[in-house]
């Protein structure tokens, strides 16, 4: 399916999101966040040439709600 040219893009969930990183996508393509948090959730397939590509996008959501919760007086704990 992945290999398949037709192939553009798609979302990864637990568990495979290790996997697929170090699976499917060659390190230059994989983003900065995705080889730091090791794990994508975003593969797409680069129209020209065609490599496929991955992201991880599951931390900017976290920042968001970190800022916001911090901003309103909160406390946060952040486990794992």
């Amino acid at each position: 399916a992945v290999a398949d040219p037709s192939f553009v893009g798609g979302n990864v969930t637990i568990p495979l999101k290790e996997a697929v990183l170090d699976a499917l996508v060659a390190p230059p393509n994989a983003s900065v966040a995705a080889r730091a948090i090791g794990a994508c959730n975003t593969l797409w397939r680069h129209p020209r040439t065609g490599a496929l590509h991955a992201d991880n996008t599951d931390w900017q959501g976290m920042v968001a709600l970190l800022h916001a919760d911090v901003a309103l007086g909160g406390t946060v704990l952040v486990l794992g």
